[in-house]
């Protein structure tokens, strides 16, 4: 079978373009974003075209990919209005990019698309939207361009990333092609908790910068108990995770998003990628807070590689 060219639409820094391409029939073609910094990530660690775009402006005829070498077409769209951590937004110019995702597959016409968001997503409602429903919108503009569509709600730690991180994906497949399937989950056996991830030397790698904390701030940390937070019980920010479970949503949390399960400060960036399943490799580009905003937006990339074997299955 020839290899299905892959194109990463609002692609970060490249946790999904990542998970595609360690799939034998897949290869990425170009991953596109308007955020430079991630883009930055992006050219350090994958070889193949990276685009600087505003795809809520941009045509898709201007991205210099030709539309034949494009049979998949990924991507997580800006979502923060869908969030369901803290106020929504119904007015969030970035809940438009949903619908500008779609005019890229409908532009390129691939076998199959793939599409990240947050839970929220599918309870909320938006005027302009269908009759109101993001969900039924979504569902309504690819059965008008041709595609069976199917969603499906993922939890990170059901796949062996040790992180209680959920995100629904919509997978479209073209008519002519087959219907969408989702992956299985682990055994439970294959679930890893955090110790068996943060319980590596991580000093030859990049991105291992620890906050050099005030002894003040040291001295609160070190009174936490497992899945106690510096500021409150609510708070995900500064907690200290327990080491024989998940870590919360890996983001950013103000450049603290969890207290080491057995030091007293924060995590690094390097261990914040490896709890999203990034390799250590994988090198992050640009400052530090930066840096924690790209691995925070990040699908994890063996999440994603679980995706694209589902995929690789409607073939």
């Amino acid at each position: 079978m020839d290899k299905k060219g892959v194109l990463d639409l609002y692609c970060g820094a490249g946790g999904m373009s990542l998970g595609f391409q360690s799939v034998d029939i897949f290869n990425v073609v170009a991953g596109v974003d308007v955020w430079e910094d991630a883009l930055k990530t992006y050219e350090n660690n994958h070889s193949w075209k990276s685009i600087q775009a505003d795809l809520s402006s941009e045509q898709p005829q201007n991205l210099s990919v030709s539309k034949e070498d494009i049979q998949i077409v990924t991507g997580g769209p800006p979502c923060k209005g869908f969030s369901l951590a803290g106020e929504r937004n119904e007015s969030d110019d970035r809940n438009q990019l949903v619908s500008r995702y779609i005019d890229y597959v409908e532009y390129f016409n691939p076998e199959v698309a793939v599409m990240e968001n947050v839970v929220g997503i599918k309870s909320m409602d938006l005027p302009e939207y269908s009759n109101g429903n993001v969900v039924d919108y979504i569902y309504e503009r690819y059965e008008d361009i041709g595609y069976t569509i199917d969603h499906k709600t993922l939890q990170a730690n059901n796949f062996g990333i040790p992180q209680t991180r959920s995100r629904v994906f919509f997978i479209a497949v073209r008519e002519d092609i087959g219907t969408p399937l989702f992956p299985s989950e682990t055994t439970p056996n294959e679930v890893q908790s955090v110790e068996s991830v943060l319980d590596q030397d991580f000093d030859n790698y990049a991105n291992h910068d620890k906050t050099n904390h005030s002894e003040d701030m040291v001295d609160r940390i070190s009174q936490l108990d497992y899945k106690e937070s510096v500021y409150d019980s609510y708070s995900e920010a500064w907690k200290r995770l327990h080491p024989e479970e998940p870590a919360p949503t890996i983001k950013e949390n103000h450049g603290a998003p969890f207290v080491h399960p057995f030091e007293d400060r924060v995590g690094t960036p390097r261990e914040c990628a490896a709890i999203q399943s990034f390799p250590n490799n994988y090198e992050f580009k640009c400052s530090k807070s930066s840096t924690l905003k790209q691995i925070g937006n990040a699908v994890p990339p063996k999440l994603a590689s679980h995706v694209a074997q589902a995929v690789k299955t409607i073939y």
